[in-house]
């Protein structure tokens, strides 16, 4: 159950709306402040809710909409293990 959990799973959960540029939730951290693994779960909730909003907004290309408007927000190499996965040719 959820008592019985990692401390860091926890963490992470309540950072993974958190950004480098403090513009996050709840707590506003910043670069350096953030675990990365909730980087991941951020950079993941991010590319999802753009897919799904692509699915009625054909106008919406996620690969793209990441690039312009939410690389900034996460480290290096969170973005660069990001683009390996997803852009692979």
């Amino acid at each position: 159950g959820i008592k019985a959990s990692p401390p860091m799973l926890a963490q992470a959960v309540a950072q993974h709306h958190e950004r480098r540029d403090g513009r996050g939730f709840p707590f506003q951290l910043e670069a350096g402040q953030i675990t990365g693994i909730a980087e991941i779960i951020g950079i993941s909730d991010e590319f999802i809710r753009l897919l799904v909003k692509s699915k009625t907004d054909r106008r919406i290309h996620p690969l793209q909409e990441m690039k312009q408007k939410f690389y900034d927000r996460f480290s290096v190499g969170i973005v660069d293990a990001f683009n390996r996965i997803f852009l692979i040719k």
